[in-house]
């Protein structure tokens, strides 16, 4: 899926976005999820899996200066963010992307190590890489649920960006369970949306994979 610059531009101008898509193999944040969530200045972001538990970023003082909102919020207009922010924001950009390909590598071998070269062809194989790239991206919990130890944590930290990652039961995400392969997520997401209290939501569809952002009251 993919937005329009007006889009973009629109959710930017938005306070306190809340973002959430889903991920049809269950696993972790995409660099592409979280450089959009900072591009947003969004203050958290869900990927929720098909069995209704859902991945979450919260990051409740947004992304700062790495963030596209902030700093054309700050200098008036792209062309005007000096040449030394952009440098800052890409090189977070870059570590999340090498953050994101270290642990999918990781991921990776781990599998083929235990079953084989074409392991990742099966589903099983495939479902084992998620959690092994989820664990190495975002880490394991702590006694009150929140992950640590993982890649995303440490580009985050060395940035200051106050943030936490969990992951949510499906008791506890508030999405219910996606029946099969049916294209009704969109709307299980929309109900789900609407039981937090949001007063704004946005939806973009291509095929079966629909995103949406709101805006917390």
């Amino acid at each position: 899926v993919s937005f329009t610059t007006d889009e973009t531009l629109r959710m930017m101008k938005t306070p306190n976005v809340k973002f959430t898509h889903n991920h049809p193999s269950g696993g972790a944040f995409s660099g592409a999820d979280m450089m959009y969530g900072s591009r947003l200045d969004a203050r958290q972001m869900r990927a929720t899996q098909p069995g209704g538990g859902a991945w979450v970023l919260d990051a409740p003082n947004g992304f700062g200066d790495f963030s596209d909102a902030v700093l054309i919020e700050k200098y008036g207009s792209p062309g005007a963010i000096p040449a030394a922010a952009n440098a800052a924001k890409r090189a977070f950009y870059a570590d999340i992307e090498r953050a994101v390909d270290e642990s999918a590598r990781y991921a990776a071998e781990k599998v083929r190590r235990s079953h084989g070269q074409e392991a990742l062809d099966r589903t099983g194989a495939a479902n084992e890489w998620s959690a092994l790239y989820s664990e190495a991206l975002l880490g394991t919990p702590d006694a009150n649920g929140v992950l640590r130890g993982g890649r995303l944590q440490e580009v985050f930290d060395s940035r200051g960006i106050d943030h936490t990652f969990t992951r949510l039961e499906p008791e506890e995400a508030g999405v219910r369970v996606r029946p099969g392969d049916e294209p009704t997520f969109g709307e299980t997401a929309r109900r789900a949306a609407a039981e937090q209290d949001l007063d704004i939501f946005f939806q973009a569809i291509d095929g079966k994979n629909p995103i949406f952002y709101s805006k917390l009251q």
